[in-house]
């Protein structure tokens, strides 16, 4: 577990770092236009480029979670059917010891 922990730790880490290197590296500013805007907007370049990343993780966690909903369903669905074997199964052993019993009473008699 604690590999795993220095692991996360590294990759944050990592992260932390190529931020802050594409921020010092990109501090010159951009002309940004949108359409509906009739002016420029004048943006810092590392902020229009964190904005883009930060838009793109967004969608794609997005159609991430839209995609995997179909599985969590059917996840959710084989687990109603195994909590119900497992009743089936512990009513079919109980049905059986009681059968069982009933069969050595009778050989007993």
């Amino acid at each position: 577990m604690a590999a795993v922990n220095f692991f996360k730790f590294c990759l944050k880490a990592i992260a932390v770092i190529l931020i802050i290197s594409f921020v010092a590296l990109n501090r010159q500013n951009t002309d940004f236009y949108y359409s509906p805007l009739t002016t420029k907007l004048e943006l810092p370049l590392w902020l229009v480029g964190l904005v883009i990343y930060a838009l793109g993780f967004i969608i794609g966690a997005t159609l991430l979670w839209l995609n995997s909903r179909q599985y969590k369903r059917e996840v959710r669905q084989l687990r109603k059917k195994l909590e119900q074997a497992e009743k089936d199964r512990e009513t079919l052993g109980e049905t059986l010891h009681d059968h069982q019993m009933k069969a050595l009473e009778k050989q007993d008699i």
